[in-house]
């Protein structure tokens, strides 16, 4: 047996908060196990007619939960398969998969699979939404480096709300590179989805939408591989372990993925930057997150590989393709002075397929931060200027990344290739009640 070890970890948010609790005081911390989503499986395995390979096929029905957060009471969430966080995927590389998404009593929905290339048809275009009563099948081609994806609702206006309620999942892809790794599996091998929600006196949830909320909501009730993804609508988090057994000892880990898969070796730090719907994957070993306390196998434990793998980063280029400014202005969220309803501009890139761009994204804003999601594609972060002077963290640097962190008062300037498939893509602000209040905009790739 390994080394007793007690390690809590703690998320200190980027944002100010007021102090004191929204919600009724929670004063369970770690008294409760920690709830693992249990893993899909498929309902039948289809053969693709062109290449012969097999199909994975799912069913998901999208339904209304009870589940207790505060002691004796149940909260009303809706979940994916009626659990929240949904059922976890676990998939291979290189076999492709269609889900079924059946919509049982919640409002039009859309979903997106967060970190896959998909075609345009089955990206969750916000505006492509399956009524009650309905459901959409999604075909995903899972044919990229393996890394730890998420679905989510992309419902046009409804998204933050959404999410807020309990519809988000994991959908882990592996690899035969990665498993050549020997990294930590099974047990040891945690996604653990961030959730901050505020609640009412009577435990039910503080609505969004019915208390007209337009900036944010942060919510006040909060040696491993952990797969860790900011599912939250609002904050940003530096997250970082401290023993238990010492007073505000921080004691290193290893971080190892990215958005967008393993990075190019691992990198050391005693904290990890993960802003609103950023995977990330570390080994270890509101503020309190966890506490872990129990070691019991020593598989998989070894040092790791370093290398990690050959990161395909994009050739490099020289200037700025274009520029995109997030800013509030006029009692809007916009992207370049325009929101998602104006139709006619909202089309802002036109890449042509397999291009190199190198864009160009400023928060004009003091006053919140924005992170920058960008469908399709996987880019690499090149700069990070003004604001805090935070730079490009030492783990971004060598990843790429489909999410980054948009201080404020700071330009990041990211580059790209526009590849594989032609389509109408989605970019913008994932800080949700941002996104819902229409700080979205469009690019077009074709072979033109």
């Amino acid at each position: 047996m390994g080394k007793f070890l007690v390690l809590a970890l703690l998320a200190a948010s980027i944002e100010a908060v007021a102090a004191g609790w929204d919600s009724p005081v929670y004063q369970n911390f770690f008294n409760a196990p920690l709830l693992i989503a249990s893993i899909k499986q498929p309902k039948a395995i289809l053969t693709n007619n062109h290449t012969g390979k097999p199909i994975h096929y799912y069913e998901i029905e999208i339904k209304p939960l009870q589940q207790q957060v505060y002691p004796g009471k149940q909260t009303w969430l809706v979940g994916y398969d009626g659990i929240s966080p949904g059922p976890t995927f676990m998939m291979e590389k290189g076999i492709e998969s269609i889900v079924r998404f059946t919509n049982h009593g919640d409002p039009a929905n859309s979903i997106h699979l967060h970190g896959s290339y998909s075609r345009a048809p089955f990206d969750g275009w916000a505006e492509y939404t399956t009524a009650v009563g309905s459901y959409k099948d999604y075909y995903y081609p899972n044919n990229q480096n393996a890394g730890t994806l998420w679905y989510h609702d992309h419902a046009i206006d409804h998204t933050a709300k959404k999410a807020y309620y309990g519809k988000a999942g994991f959908y882990i892809l592996h690899d035969p590179e990665e498993r050549a790794l020997e990294l930590l599996e099974g047990k040891y091998d945690i996604p653990l989805a961030l959730a901050a929600r505020r609640y009412n006196v009577d435990l039910s949830l503080w609505d969004t939408e019915k208390n007209g909320e337009t900036t944010s909501v942060y919510g006040d009730v909060i040696h491993y591989r952990f797969r860790w993804c900011n599912t939250r609508i609002s904050r940003t988090y530096r997250l970082y372990f401290e023993l238990t057994t010492t007073d505000g000892t921080k004691p290193p880990f290893t971080v190892i993925g990215s958005d967008a898969g393993l990075l190019e070796k691992p990198v050391q730090t005693d904290n990890l930057y993960i802003s609103i719907a950023e995977p990330d994957t570390d080994f270890t070993g509101t503020d309190r997150v966890l506490n872990k306390n129990a070691v019991t196998s020593q598989v998989g434990n070894g040092a790791i590989a370093n290398p990690l793998r050959k990161v395909p980063y994009p050739p490099n280029k020289a200037g700025i393709d274009r520029s995109f400014a997030f800013e509030r202005s006029n009692g809007q969220w916009q992207i370049n002075g325009v929101t998602w309803p104006q139709v006619n501009n909202r089309i802002m890139a036109k890449p042509q397929r397999g291009a190199i761009e190198v864009w160009q994204l400023e928060n004009k804003n003091g006053g919140w931060s924005h992170p920058i999601h960008i469908h399709l594609i996987n880019f690499q972060v090149m700069f990070c200027t003004g604001g805090a002077n935070r730079g490009v963290q030492p783990y971004e640097a060598v990843a790429l990344k489909d999410v980054v962190w948009l201080g404020p008062n700071e330009k990041v300037i990211v580059m790209a290739r526009y590849a594989p498939w032609d389509g109408d893509y989605m970019f913008h602000c994932h800080g949700l009640v941002h996104e819902d209040h229409k700080m979205m905009a469009v690019f077009n790739v074709s072979l033109r």
